[in-house]
């Protein structure tokens, strides 16, 4: 409002200004005019006179003239559309009206009629309404502005002047609300005890009975020391982790999102944007890989879905480095059986192409809206070692490129699959040009 209101006024003071030098140039020619129509001695007698005696005298010089005026001096004197000349002039001979003109005004003389004061015309009027309208905003803009008050605390700021219960206190951490819970423990938002660091973060607290056996502390402690070598937007990172009231905790990267299994639920999903998440997750392993760092659990559950098709990889809990021992027992077969890779089941030694499968495995019931194998789990864990899935095509229309980049992902023999995640993510990006919308 205040800006408008000073542009409206700064137009009528720049219509005014131009209306003013008009006037004060018209002046000056007139004055000019009238001395040249004079002689020298009568000039200089009448150099320092006021425009109106100036007149007065020059009309008394031409005593048989009859002298047109008009106020302000300068107005052009027209005459049926043709210019005549300017006031002051002798008047034209004739009973005509007369218009006279300047830049910003207007104004008739009748037959006969020697004197004329020029009314200002629309563009004239409207200037000085916009000076007037822009004169209110300008003091409405003043009125308007609200009396300082005294700050308001938010929310935020009144929990963090809460003292913090010793029991929500993990590490540097503080404990904040509940985000979910399952069979291994539960997982909280959290926040860090330090001023300076505003991210939010997310806790996970096992379960007491999982946190005192044996077997489940050494992947927990697993977990936390590979995930520290870990640093992608396409991993979770941890952060901390430590043991309190018997029960063992981390912090982690918060993801703001679905599982992928969630996210396939919640819509139909086309084949494009299917290999578009594939792609990202091909860039989470290849960087994990690199590392020397095989997943051994892959499956939709353990991806979170963060903004549009942002997949993060998450739950490293059975992943295995070259700088740590397995800790599979005899007789035991790690990971989630309908996305387990034959070598899993075997108990042979795995590398990333584990983890290539258990993509494959995922990408299948992505498009075809179920795994390449059901049934219990054991006899899922033994069709992932010996029977070939259906073709993909059975369950749904894809691309060729495609259907056969799954079932490349799928193959038992690992010199038959693909060799590595930038070898796959390659032609995903191949088969996403062809792909069925």
């Amino acid at each position: 409002m205040l800006v408008a209101g000073v542009l409206l006024a700064l137009l009528f003071l720049g219509g005014w200004l131009a209306d003013r030098a008009w006037n004060r140039q018209a002046e000056e020619d007139v004055r000019r005019r009238l001395l040249d129509s004079l002689s020298n001695d009568q000039r200089r007698k009448l150099l320092n006179v006021s425009k109106d005696e100036l007149l007065r005298q020059v009309s008394g010089i031409e005593q048989e003239l009859q002298w047109l005026q008009s106020t302000p001096w300068g107005a052009e004197v027209w005459e049926q559309g043709r210019l005549l000349g300017q006031t002051p002039m002798p008047r034209p001979k004739g009973d005509t009206t007369l218009e006279l003109r300047t830049p910003w005004r207007r104004a008739t003389v009748g037959p006969g009629e020697l004197q004329a004061t020029l009314s200002p015309n629309l563009l004239t009027l409207s200037l000085r309404l916009a000076g007037l309208l822009g004169l209110a905003l300008i003091g409405l803009s003043f009125r308007s502005r609200p009396e300082p008050i005294e700050a308001v605390e938010t929310v935020e700021a009144i929990e963090e002047r809460k003292p913090v219960a010793e029991s929500d206190r993990f590490g540097d951490f503080e404990r904040l609300e509940l985000c979910g819970e399952g069979s291994m423990g539960t997982v909280y938002r959290a926040r860090s005890s330090k001023a300076d660091n505003r991210s939010v973060y997310a806790l996970k607290i096992l379960h007491p009975q999982w946190s005192q056996a044996e077997e489940f502390r050494q992947r927990f402690e697993r977990e936390y020391h590979i995930c520290r070598q870990l640093d992608s937007d396409r991993v979770v990172r941890v952060h901390a982790h430590g043991e309190k009231d018997g029960r063992l905790w981390m912090v982690m990267d918060f993801v703001e999102g679905p599982t992928l299994t969630e996210w396939l639920a919640s819509t139909p999903r086309q084949e494009c944007e299917i290999l578009e998440i594939a792609v990202a997750i091909c860039d989470g392993l290849s960087y994990a890989h690199g590392l020397g760092i095989v997943h051994r659990d892959l499956k939709p559950d353990n991806i979170l879905v963060s903004g549009e098709r942002s997949p993060v990889i998450t739950d490293f809990g059975l992943a295995r480095s070259r700088h740590y021992a397995t800790i599979t027992q005899a007789h035991t077969v790690l990971g989630t059986p309908a996305y387990i890779a034959p070598e899993q089941v075997e108990g042979s030694t795995i590398n990333g192409q584990a983890d290539l499968y258990s993509l494959g495995c995922i990408l299948y019931e992505a498009l075809a809206g179920r795994p390449p194998f059901q049934g219990e789990a054991m006899q899922v864990v033994l069709a992932q070692l010996t029977k070939q899935p259906e073709p993909l095509s059975e369950y749904v229309k894809v691309s060729p490129a495609c259907e056969a980049l799954v079932h490349r992902l799928l193959a038992k023999d690992k010199s038959s699959r693909y060799a590595s995640a930038e070898e796959v993510r390659q032609d995903l990006l191949a088969a996403n040009k062809g792909a069925i919308a």
